[in-house]
């Protein structure tokens, strides 16, 4: 777990689980901000205390304890009393106004010299509601206090918060983009251009605006690039692929490029016909739709919204006319021509999945039990038992064998088994020991003599003769993975193991490594395999990047005609500091901007671009990097830094850094290699 920095919210148990955002808060510094002129510091450690150090001297100068009307009230997303937290900062030019973000959907203008509250911004006079306030900043020459809201909604006041200039919300309010989120049109990014002419606004979905503060309109609205890539699917050199914001883009061979289908939707879910003609979806507020691509629609049912990610609820047969799709959360209706019937289970969908002779439907979820549901008879036929949860399902390609995996019922590396059953005969044939961690992915070969399966390692299993008891089997060769890897196994019995960052095509059981190639890192992507041009397509963000699967080659990137901001991180940044934050960097008007997300409270690195939009500091495991932002991103400098980066400030005369610990970090702003620390 060496990744991961240290943090009171950063647990490991006994079995070497990582255990996200547990502990106490106060333990260390989450919220923190340089004044303009980098002369003070503001730091908070407690989660209602602000506390202001003059960094020439280390004296605290100021002590601010914000209140609220909701304090002890049962406001909060909990069931304990309302407390105040400041959530967000900014100092002005020298220090002497802090303007504190605070949870209760409110910000406020203090003044530090007597820590008296100035002002409440708010989006509507005398409204209180639970609803934290992450981007708060004032303008680089003090005059102008900015703060985002929920609804990518942006507040402009005068300094001490006395008189409001604007209040701005652009076109898309609430329309969500990429995957659902708790707080995806909450503003975490905010900044004034230096002439005070423009503000960009960026969202917790990574969503963005840019206005112009003396028209106030918007002078850019860039949604589509936080889209996330759903589904991809290949046809006679088309490339389809659907996203979360219920669009649909095709390629073809002469490389045009066209969006087919735009919905306004938010897609969970989605799967394309074998034709690439037809698609059905799952939007997060439960709707069902058939879309004949490129000519109607039609709703098909109205589920639950709330499904387990990465249910698998909706898919089509050897053509468009045999499908199934959710009536409700534990239903599925299965449409094959003009016949179709209800399978009713008794708990909660996860996933179901065709035969490929498509007269065996397999059903699973949030429970021991996998059901096999007969087309024709339009029955249920067999009930199993998978003793430890079901992980990964697969049916042989000639249709008689059943496998799964165990997911588990909890955490840690214990034996997980896989279990193999003779559909036609009913009864349970193999185990398969030697898993030790979740097993979610099982594949057949192309035969249904074989079996390769994901848990804590990719194994390759050979199996035996039937037996008339259960045979317990070994693997046959394993190798390393990540355990969030996928597989797929080809017609050629070639096995491609799709990793977070690389992929690699094996043969002959594992034995041998056809070709290893590094791809861009995205969790959870979508990707498909066209084995016609031997060929997997792979979703990077909201494009879609072809490789060859027998030499590894880049062989063709897809690319929406839609706007895309850069990265801040150098092309070998890796190896020189190993960069522990990063965030979008936005070439627009009044730019450049850096514009980060926003996760658990303390987790989220505040970057600073210079005042002149030239450098960034980006910080590492053991040092910062000073990085020249003026054209393709460069490091110029490199500096010892430790822990978790709260803020930076980037003057005239030299470079000033805090992390979480307090401990402050400076260099010259001649950016050589001395430095001290204090």
């Amino acid at each position: 777990m060496k990744n991961f920095p240290d943090h009171p919210k950063i647990q490991h148990d006994e079995q070497g689980n990582l255990l996200l955002n547990f502990g106490d808060y106060g333990k260390s510094i989450e919220v923190a901000s340089f004044s303009g002129d980098g002369s003070k510091l503001l730091t908070v450690q407690e989660v209602r205390v602000a506390k202001i150090w003059d960094l020439a001297s280390g004296n605290q100068v100021g002590e601010i304890t914000p209140t609220s009307p909701l304090e002890g009230s049962k406001s909060g997303p909990t069931a304990s009393p309302f407390i105040v937290f400041i959530e967000s900062s900014a100092l002005n030019s020298d220090g002497s106004l802090a303007l504190l973000g605070l949870n209760d959907g409110t910000a406020g203008v203090f003044r530090v010299s007597d820590n008296k509250r100035l002002s409440v911004l708010q989006v509507k006079e005398g409204e209180y509601s639970w609803g934290v306030i992450r981007a708060v900043n004032y303008s680089h020459d003090g005059s102008l206090a900015v703060v985002g809201f929920f609804g990518r909604k942006i507040g402009i006041w005068d300094s001490i918060g006395e008189n409001l200039v604007a209040m701005l919300s652009p076109k898309e309010t609430d329309r969500l983009f990429g995957t659902s989120f708790v707080r995806d049109t909450m503003i975490s990014s905010i900044t004034v251009s230096q002439d005070n002419h423009f503000i960009f606004a960026g969202n917790a979905d990574m969503t963005a605006c840019v206005w112009d503060l003396r028209t106030k309109t918007t002078v850019m609205e860039a949604y589509e690039h936080a889209e996330k890539i759903i589904q991809i699917h290949v046809k006679d050199g088309r490339v389809f692929w659907g996203t979360t914001a219920g669009n649909i883009w095709k390629a073809t061979k002469e490389n045009s490029l066209e969006k087919i289908l735009a919905t306004r939707e938010n897609w969970k879910e989605m799967t394309f016909s074998p034709q690439g003609t037809h698609a059905l979806t799952r939007s997060s507020n439960g709707q069902v739709s058939h879309h004949r691509l490129e000519h109607t629609s039609e709703v098909l049912a109205l589920a639950p919204p709330r499904w387990r990610n990465h249910a698998t609820s909706l898919g089509f047969g050897k053509n468009e006319t045999t499908y199934f799709y959710p009536l409700g959360e534990s239903s599925l209706k299965v449409v094959s021509g003009e016949k179709h019937f209800v399978c009713k289970r008794g708990e909660q969908l996860v996933k179901a999945l065709l035969s490929p002779q498509h007269d065996i439907l397999v059903t699973e979820g949030r429970s021991d039990f996998i059901e096999l549901w007969s087309l024709s008879s339009e029955m249920q036929e067999w009930l199993v038992t998978c003793p430890g949860g079901v992980g990964g399902i697969d049916i042989s390609q000639d249709g008689t064998l059943l496998a799964a995996g165990d997911i588990g019922h909890g955490g840690g590396r214990y034996p997980r088994n896989i279990y193999i059953w003779d559909i036609k005969k009913r009864k349970q044939i193999y185990i398969l020991k030697d898993h030790c961690w979740q097993i979610k992915r099982v594949a057949f070969g192309p035969k249904g003599d074989w079996l390769v399966s994901i848990g804590d390692s990719v194994r390759f299993w050979q199996l035996k003769q039937k037996s008339e008891c259960p045979e317990k089997l070994h693997s046959f060769r394993q190798i390393d993975c990540d355990r969030s890897a996928e597989l797929k196994v080809l017609a050629n019995e070639d096995i491609v193991i799709i990793n977070k960052d690389y992929v690699e095509v094996r043969q002959e059981g594992l034995k041998k490594c056809l070709v290893k190639f590094p791809i861009p890192y995205r969790y959870r992507r979508s990707w498909s395999i066209d084995e016609t041009s031997n060929e997997i397509f792979i979703a990077c963000g909201a494009k879609v990047d072809s490789f060859c699967l027998q030499t590894g080659c880049k062989r063709k990137s897809y690319s929406p005609p839609i706007l895309f901001p850069d990265s801040p991180l150098p092309t070998m940044v890796n190896e020189k500091i190993e960069p522990t934050a990063s965030g979008y960097l936005w070439r627009v008007p009044g730019g450049p901007y850096i514009h980060t997300g926003d996760g658990p409270r303390g987790w989220v690195t505040k970057l600073q671009i210079s005042s002149d939009g030239k450098y960034i500091v980006i910080p590492g495991r053991s040092k910062a990097a000073v990085v020249d932002i003026t054209g393709d991103p460069k490091i110029i400098s490199t500096f010892p830094f430790e822990g978790q980066l709260r803020d930076s400030r980037i003057l005239q005369d030299k470079v000033v850094l805090v992390n979480s610990q307090g401990k402050i970090f400076h260099s010259p702003k001649i950016f050589s290699e001395r430095n001290t620390t204090s």
